[in-house]
């Protein structure tokens, strides 16, 4: 049996938007900070430099990837047709 697909109001596409960057901004974050530390504690003699740009490269990859869902709403996509 398919998975009913449920079409959610327009006030509730932009905070479930924002939910689903949140979570995949602390996703990206952290594994940013795992390779970051890895690297830095195999390669590097502990310097902290890779973990700063891990961390920095995961905010970049999850503020691209929100900006990409956000873009992609209705609500957002209605707003830009009427001006």
């Amino acid at each position: 049996m398919p998975a009913k697909q449920v079409q959610l109001q327009c006030e509730d596409q932009i905070p479930s938007a924002l939910d689903k960057c949140i979570a995949d901004t602390i996703i990206k974050v952290g594994s940013g900070i795992v390779a970051g530390g890895a690297l830095s504690l195999v390669l590097f003699r502990r310097r902290l430099w890779p973990v700063t740009l891990g961390i920095g490269i995961g905010t970049g990859m999850a503020m691209a990837n929100c900006q990409s869902k956000l873009n992609s709403t209705d609500v957002v996509r209605r707003n830009l047709e009427r001006k």
